[in-house]
């Protein structure tokens, strides 16, 4: 983290002084002593979130795909060469524990053309689908199976501390 926020600070600076280095320098141990101090961030629980980097980046990936193949299955409802759809309404249980987890699972189904999530409390999902069949299988899609592997290595960081 220190070292992020020093990089940023340069970057922000734009130019390379010695009293530029020797603030950024300051400044970026004092918000790290903050965050060790009042926030309780360590050391080792940045290393073990450098640990879902791949999986995060997967999940980027996997969003955009699917994005876009919900784009491909609006296409025929907004150029008419499909009946106006009837739209749907869907509640569904998650299985995932964590409420970070729950949050972005509903943001990427917000995200998806063609669904909207209307309602997250806890688990409980309620989403609304332009079409029935793109109401299914949201408890076990892509994204859920993904976040829940990313869950799982969470909890085995949590484990070693």
């Amino acid at each position: 983290m220190f070292l992020l926020l020093f990089v940023f600070w340069l970057i922000l600076s734009g130019k390379l002084t010695l009293e530029i280095i020797l603030t950024g320098l300051v400044v970026s141990a004092a918000v790290v002593l903050f965050a060790q101090k009042f926030l309780s961030w360590s050391f080792k629980s940045e290393l073990s979130s450098y640990k879902l980097l791949p999986f995060v980046i997967l999940y980027l990936l996997t969003l955009v795909v699917e994005i876009l193949k919900a784009n491909l299955a609006v296409l025929p409802f907004i150029f008419g060469r499909r009946k106006k759809p009837a739209g749907v309404i869907v509640h569904f249980e998650s299985p995932l524990t964590t409420d970070l987890a729950n949050v972005v699972l509903a943001n990427s189904i917000t995200l998806t053309p063609g669904t909207i999530t209307l309602d997250q409390k806890g688990r409980a999902f309620t989403v609304h689908c332009l079409h029935e069949e793109m109401s299914g299988g949201m408890d076990s899609s892509v994204f859920v199976r993904q976040l829940a592997r990313m869950e799982k290595i969470m909890k085995k960081g949590d484990k070693t501390k």
